[in-house]
């Protein structure tokens, strides 16, 4: 599946769109790769340990059912997809439809940019859903433009 299909499936061009993880993602595949780089396979198992330590830091616990890991953010006129967003050896690629989000039924959309670490972005909904995502510092800048994209028809990002 590609962006093509997801614009099909909603209707609508994407406007805009980014990579992120949702919370606590980043650090688990940070502690993995170093673990790995550091001591081969027995650093691979000790970060084997640190990764489900760190997984109890709300890690999927603030995003609705099936946003977890590594998510592709799409925003159209009418909605704010997620999908899931597949690593290739030569390319990624967009996967299947996760959860799509009016955006009439978001109420606040923050970006806490951060230098050199995953920015958190936090998406809230007239229904109390609070869906946590963190960007890398390569796609902030897009992440920032959706934030923007989703402040300016009369709602100020918070």
């Amino acid at each position: 599946m590609d962006l093509k299909t997801i614009e099909q499936e909603l209707g609508e061009p994407v406007t805009e769109s980014f990579p992120a993880m949702s919370k606590g993602y980043g650090k688990k595949i940070t502690a993995r790769s170093s673990g790995l780089a550091i001591g081969g396979l027995v650093g691979f198992a000790a970060a084997k340990v640190i990764e489900k330590k760190l997984s109890k830091d709300t890690d999927g616990e603030h995003a609705p059912a099936g946003i977890e890991g590594e998510v592709y953010v799409a925003l159209t006129p009418n909605w704010l997809a997620i999908c899931e967003h597949k690593r290739g050896v030569l390319k990624s690629s967009v996967g299947e439809l996760r959860a799509k989000i009016e955006r009439s039924q978001i109420t606040a959309c923050r970006i806490e940019p951060k230098k050199f670490s995953f920015s958190p972005i936090t998406i809230e909904t007239t229904d109390g859903t609070s869906c946590e995502l963190e960007v890398a510092m390569a796609h902030k800048g897009k992440a920032q433009k959706v934030v923007e994209a989703l402040a300016a028809p009369g709602r100020a990002a918070a």
